[in-house]
Order: C-alpha cells, then structure tokens, then sequence
C-alpha cells in the first residue's frame, strides 16, 4: 500500500480479534492438558491398591499442583511444555506403584509407546507384522528378567 497509515484505526478491532482467537487456543489448550492430568491421576488410582494410598496421595498432590499450573497459564507455549512433565510424572508413580515388595523379583519396566509405536498399516500383511514386532520387543525386554510392566 502507498499509504497504509489510514488505516492505523483499524489496529485495536484487529487487535482484539486476534486476542479473543489466541483465548479461545488458550481454553483449548488448557482442557486438553487438564484432561491428561485427570487421565493420569485415574490410572495412578486404577492401578494402587490399598497398601499404596500414600503414594497415592502424593501423586494427586503433585498432579493438583500440575492442574492450578495449567489453569493458570496464560501462553500456550506454557501449555505444551508441561506434556513432558505431566508424562514423566505419570510414569514415575506407576512405577512406584508397581514395584513389588519382593526383592528376589527381577522386574524390568518399559513404556507402553515403545512397545507400540504409531504406525499406518496398509494392509493385512500391515497388520500381520505389527504384532508380530510387538511380541519381538517384549520378549527383548523381559530376557533375563522375572516381570515386566508395561506402563
């Protein structure tokens, strides 16, 4: 434009707009993190026993304040970069929660996704080998071991 000057008093509608888009992301966002937080916090319930309410309950201390820090946050940089610690922390209590209380018990532990990677199967043949390369991987895994957890 020659003159895009004239325009200027366009700037805070414009302005607005993109704010009110960046919320609407924002409030996406954050139910998407919220949701994993709850996803995790019902597994570590699902998978406790009795015994186990004092990790238990640590595990929904440390999610609650993973919870206050979503719903609080106001970049969705922020947002995504709590994907990692949220897993992290998942994995770190299921562990805890699966560890057996005899010592004699080799148990080695793995994550579920590299067990089963995303694939895009194509294809009976496809679908034939993907078992068949998870069967290959667990029973990698639980050579020279007693238990394997998958988590």
């Amino acid at each position: 434009m020659a003159k895009p000057y004239r325009r200027i008093s366009e700037l805070p509608e414009l302005v607005r707009e993109i704010n009110e888009i960046y919320q609407k992301l924002l409030n996406a966002k954050r139910e998407e993190i919220i949701s994993e937080i709850q996803a995790a916090m019902g597994e570590i319930h699902r998978t406790a026993d009795i015994k186990q309410a004092e990790i238990v309950q640590r595990a929904d201390s440390a999610f609650t304040k993973k919870r206050k820090s979503a719903e609080n946050a106001d970049r969705l940089t922020n947002l995504d970069a709590m994907r990692i610690p949220i897993a992290n922390l998942r994995q770190q209590y299921i562990k805890k929660l699966l560890i057996t209380e005899q010592p004699d018990v080799n148990t080695v532990t793995i994550n579920r996704s590299t067990v089963c990677p995303t694939v895009k199967l194509q294809n009976e043949e496809d679908i034939d080998k993907y078992p068949a390369e998870i069967r290959k991987k667990l029973v990698e895994k639980l050579n020279g071991h007693d238990v394997l957890h998958i988590i």
